[in-house]
């Protein structure tokens, strides 16, 4: 796998220099500082900032000049405006808050499965999807294909998973038994309640 990273940099200021000369093509009132906020990144994500860089550019000729090639004068009022120039920008950060965020969407949705999966339970739908526990310890699916008065008729996944969180990875159409298997809606609510059922999707 090819991994790009490396450092990037941000424009956070310009300050122009109205009455610095350019040494290269004499102009009067062309010369600007431009200060940046330097940020590593991962595939062109920003991951964190790590300090501020800058130099003077002629718009004129547009040389650029570091600071150990200014004049005195003009190297003191550019570090001073350089104090003052932001460190980094909010969006530097991307890369540490994406965990972060994906955390969160986490958080959210098994709060929502756990507020409605009960729900779900008691008024089943055709097309739900019950992601259970089997007695040999392994995972699998059941889809429901009708509901009558009393029972709930439902679809056996084919396939079993050892990992409970690759479970979506086999809940697949073409995976399901055309053989249906009914359940009491009593017994569904056992189910779930025992943590057999462990989460009901519906689309």
């Amino acid at each position: 796998m090819i991994f790009f990273w490396g450092i990037r940099a941000a424009l956070t200021k310009t300050v122009d220099f109205a009455i610095e000369k350019c040494p290269y093509c004499e102009s009067t009132g062309t010369t600007s500082g431009r200060y940046f906020s330097r940020h590593f990144h991962i595939f062109w994500i920003p991951i964190f900032p790590i300090g501020k860089t800058g130099y003077v550019v002629c718009s004129q000729c547009h040389s650029k000049r570091d600071t150990h090639l200014m004049n005195p004068g003009l190297r003191e009022a550019f570090l001073q405006e350089k104090k003052t120039a932001p460190r980094f920008r909010f969006w530097q950060f991307t890369g540490l808050a994406l965990p972060v965020l994906f955390f969160m969407v986490g958080v959210v949705a098994v709060t929502f499965n756990e507020k409605y999966a009960g729900k779900y339970i008691e008024d089943p739908k055709s097309g739900d999807t019950y992601f259970c526990t089997q007695n040999n310890g392994y995972y699998t699916t059941y889809r429901v294909d009708h509901i009558s008065r009393d029972s709930v008729y439902s679809h056996l996944n084919n396939y079993e998973i050892a990992d409970r969180e690759k479970l979506s990875s086999i809940n697949r159409k073409v995976n399901y038994s055309k053989t249906l298997l009914s359940f009491s809606r009593k017994e569904l609510l056992e189910l779930y309640k025992n943590r057999r059922i462990l989460k009901v999707e519906r689309w």
